[in-house]
């Protein structure tokens, strides 16, 4: 009895999840060691949103200084830059959801006082590079919990 009582209550508290993918682009002159980010832009006046998939790459130039040793400059440059809207996403009386999942809140933040997206948790974007029958591409999901 008291395993079905437990395996009832496992059964009642999972989650499902469920991914979608939103983008799937080719990484054309992007290599291992680029970082690869994802992240949502929110469209307040038109209610909508979309995925923004960023490749940037680390550059390093060092010289020995003969007082302070080794002396390094470095710098970001941006190699990939897409976006892609994010089909069934919503925004209504700041409330941000895909479907039934909430997303999470429009704000505004504490100390800029700029439009800010507060997330629930329920809803996450990734980007992961693949290889697809000898191609390299990078692939963003969102992934919703429910």
């Amino acid at each position: 009895m008291k395993c079905f009582v437990f395996a009832l209550l496992m059964l009642s508290v999972s989650v499902f999840a469920a991914e979608v993918v939103v983008m799937d682009v080719p990484a054309k002159g992007t290599s291992r060691s680029d970082d690869v980010s994802a992240r949502f832009l929110i469209d307040q006046v038109a209610g909508t949103g979309a995925a923004e998939l960023s490749v940037t790459r680390e550059h390093e130039i060092c010289h020995h200084d003969p007082e302070s040793g080794r002396d390094c400059t470095t710098w970001s440059s941006s190699v990939l830059n897409e976006k892609a809207p994010i089909e069934g996403l919503t925004v209504v009386d700041k409330k941000v959801s895909v479907g039934n999942v909430d997303c999470g809140t429009m704000g505004v933040s504490r100390i800029l006082k700029v439009p800010t997206f507060f997330m629930s948790g329920n809803c996450t974007l990734s980007a992961d590079r693949v290889t697809v029958a000898g191609e390299k591409r990078i692939i963003v999901k969102l992934i919703t919990k429910e």
